[in-house]
């Protein structure tokens, strides 16, 4: 083996390592693709570069594509880089292509060299992340601390700006310092995203589980008025009018209110003869997969409160809003008693992380 084989190997050893030992999602995944290639590559070579190797040219351009989507799709600065590197290498190809006889060598060599900055991109990239989690800190709980002395946090003039930027961490930061947690903002919003997994699964993280996490009561106040603010900004659009024809609004606060429950809840919006809502209620908590729901006591509430009109709701913890077969029988179960005394279930929306599925916009009411 050859002293520059040696120090590729060595290379792409500590690459691997770092992304999985130290890095996110994106390493991880960019760790995995770079594997693969490499060993797929000995699988397809065919001309010991004596002419172009398709097989190894097909491998290269599967990776570049790889490595593209994961610089649109991800945060990261390194899958930019390493995609403009092992495009170079496609472009060797289609350069051996064009050229003609050409030493094997060199050929060879050239494609080895655009394999450097690929793994010292993701190495980079590795080694920046595990800073950033290492960087971290979380806030003991102490409800009497005091946000520790220093100079004032400057917060960008429009917040809309940052929410067009998609930069949540940013948001959450201008959040957490508002409510007095000054120099510690950034590093918490930074640490709560991280697990919470997204801004919105951080904003609905229960008192507990935050307190699980060690953060004060400071961030559960935060996150506890954020969501009250959202929550009651929705319902006032449900309050003036529910259009039948357009539920954007509806499906907006029921995924505000059950998209990140660890449990599954089911929820009835009971509307007026104006399509107006009068009533929201939670009518069955459960575990993580069911929860009890009696459709007498749904109708009956519904004769209380003085509704023509149902919207049913309940979510999936699990994040796939496909509805079950339990959860169809039970809403025309709903639907059926409804219908004896003018009493209308006008859809059923199962919510999801994901998403959420219309059980009228898919037949099955």
């Amino acid at each position: 083996m050859h002293l520059t084989q040696v120090a590729f190997l060595a290379i792409f050893l500590a690459t691997l390592t770092a992304a999985y030992a130290r890095g996110g999602r994106p390493e991880r995944q960019g760790g995995a693709l770079l594997l693969a290639a490499a060993l797929v590559t000995p699988l397809v070579q065919l001309k010991m570069f004596n002419d172009v190797e398709l097989g190894i040219a097909a491998v290269d351009t599967m990776l570049l594509a790889a490595l593209t989507w994961l610089a649109v799709c991800s945060e990261r600065r390194w899958p930019i880089f390493a995609a403009a590197s092992q495009a170079a290498a496609v472009l060797t190809h289609i350069a051996r292509f064009k050229a003609g006889p050409v030493h094997g060598d060199a050929y060879g060599n050239l494609l080895v060299f655009w394999s450097y900055p690929v793994a010292l991109s993701l190495l980079w990239g590795s080694l920046i992340e595990g800073r950033r989690k290492a960087g971290a800190v979380t806030v003991e709980s102490s409800p009497t601390r005091t946000p520790p002395a220093g100079p004032p946090v400057t917060l960008a003039r429009d917040p809309k700006s940052l929410a067009m930027r998609g930069d949540d961490v940013a948001l959450l930061t201008q959040l957490l310092t508002l409510h007095g947690l000054g120099r510690e903002s950034a590093k918490i919003a930074s640490d709560l995203i991280q697990r919470a997994g997204s801004f919105a699964a951080a904003v609905a993280a229960t008192p507990a589980r935050l307190q699980s996490w060690g953060l004060d009561n400071r961030v559960a106040e935060a996150l506890a008025f954020t969501r009250q603010t959202t929550r009651t900004s929705l319902k006032r659009k449900l309050e003036a009018r529910v259009k039948v024809d357009d539920i954007r609004d509806t499906v907006d606060y029921l995924h505000s209110e059950m998209a990140h429950l660890p449990h599954e809840q089911f929820r009835v919006l009971y509307l007026n003869a104006r399509n107006r809502l009068v009533h929201d209620e939670v009518h069955g908590i459960g575990t993580v997969n069911q929860a009890a729901v009696y459709p007498r006591e749904v109708i009956k509430r519904a004769v209380e409160v003085g509704a023509v009109g149902l919207i049913l709701a309940h979510n999936h913890p699990s994040g796939d809003p496909s509805p079950s077969r339990d959860d169809v029988v039970m809403t025309r179960v709903i639907v059926e008693a409804g219908r004896h005394i003018g009493i209308t279930v006008i859809d059923h929306f199962v919510i999801g992380v994901t998403g959420h599925v219309s059980m009228k916009g898919t037949g099955l009411i």
